[in-house]
């Protein structure tokens, strides 16, 4: 899946694995998602028919603010996110799609640092709760049958 973005400073071709889990459905890994996650889902839609079981990746809401700045100018939340320099994301976009990940009943979800504030990140953590995963080099994300689920488990 690729989603190319037009921007002041050139193109950004962007892309986003899914990966079906057996007995789970499919997961969305995203490397960065200026793309959004309104345009995530909808190309998700157009070209799959189960069920969306999990994302996880760079989903970029550096919301109130990101964690790159130059000159002064937040770069992450004016330059790259939502429409760009004259409609960069804010809260009230994030909670939308923080409502649309809801509404979609995810087993698993986990946004990465590098690209989102920490506030949204614990927005993101309180309201998925046991389905949230911290997003952490190195660290594993372990996708899969339970203990109790697993052949032969007593």
């Amino acid at each position: 899946m690729a989603r190319v973005i037009v921007r002041i400073f050139g193109i950004l071709a962007i892309r986003a694995l899914v990966v079906h889990v057996a007995g789970r459905g499919a997961v969305l890994i995203v490397g960065c998602g200026h793309q959004t996650i309104p345009k995530l889902l909808e190309r998700y839609d157009q070209v799959f028919t189960e069920p969306l079981y999990g994302i996880v990746g760079g989903l970029h809401f550096p919301v109130p603010e990101g964690r790159l700045k130059l000159l002064g100018l937040n770069v992450q939340r004016v330059l790259a996110s939502g429409d760009g320099m004259f409609a960069p994301l804010t809260m009230d976009d994030v909670k939308a799609d923080l409502a649309a990940l809801r509404a979609r009943k995810l087993g698993l979800i986990g946004v990465g640092g590098h690209d989102s504030s920490d506030e949204v990140i614990a927005m993101f953590s309180e309201a998925f709760g046991d389905a949230y995963r911290h997003i952490r080099v190195g660290e594993p994300i372990s996708i899969g049958a339970t203990v109790a689920e697993e052949p032969g488990a007593r």
